[in-house]
């Protein structure tokens, strides 16, 4: 009985890790928030500068830590679908020195109101987790430096978009690189020194992110084609 008991264990476990992205686990630091397609809230936009970041095991069980206090929780696995569910949540209750981190902490937390269902999507050395329909936390697997928080911020419209999908820089600067990348962490098309102007009417309708590259850095937002 012992054996057996075992065996299915193990044969859980494999089932878990098959359906899994292994590239799920580990320490990710969180860089921007997004709002239903709406312009993305950057964590280098705080002041004191912050570094969140959310820490997963192969348990689905998670931890972090905010701007001035901590959480921590569990996700469970839907194999059939293969998105997580938000199964528990807690976090401490520190008031933080700083406005702006009680603001960040304020709209943070807020992703976490569950019981929720989470679409994950780990690519090219950054995680996306997306709580409701355009409600994402967005992160990158090394911590925030000054470089990022230098980086230039972009804007993108219209969104949802037909055809062509423009990019505003801001501080003059120029794209270099840049990626259509799909919901499932799928490369759609590259391109190097691009215009201002993608175009994306090849693309199927549904949800993409644009990853936005240039010298030593990049990030990325979601857009939707229709």
């Amino acid at each position: 009985m012992k054996k057996i008991t075992l065996l299915l264990s193990a044969l859980l476990l494999s089932i878990l890790s098959f359906g899994q992205n292994s590239e799920l686990y580990g320490t990710w630091y969180l860089t921007a928030m997004t709002v239903d397609l709406g312009p993305s809230t950057f964590v280098s936009d705080y002041s004191p500068p912050i570094i969140p970041s959310m820490t997963i095991l192969p348990s689905l069980e998670f931890s972090g830590e905010a701007a001035c206090n901590t959480y921590g929780g569990a996700f469970g696995y839907d194999a059939v679908e293969d998105v997580l569910s938000l199964d528990s949540f807690n976090r401490t209750q520190l008031s933080c020195d700083f406005s702006d981190h009680t603001n960040f902490e304020n709209e943070f937390f807020t992703y976490f109101d569950g019981p929720l269902q989470v679409f994950y999507t780990p690519f090219s050395g950054e995680l996306v987790l997306e709580f409701f329909p355009g409600y994402e936390l967005i992160f990158q697997d090394t911590p925030l430096s000054v470089e990022d928080v230098l980086k230039p911020k972009f804007t993108i419209y219209p969104n949802p978009v037909s055809d062509k999908l423009l990019v505003s820089m801001t501080d003059g600067a120029t794209l270099r690189n840049v990626s259509v990348v799909s919901i499932t962490g799928q490369t759609m098309f590259s391109l190097t020194n691009p215009e201002n102007e993608i175009n994306v009417s090849s693309l199927s309708s549904g949800l993409y992110f644009l990853e936005v590259a240039s010298e030593g850095w990049k990030t990325i937002q979601k857009f939707s084609k229709k």
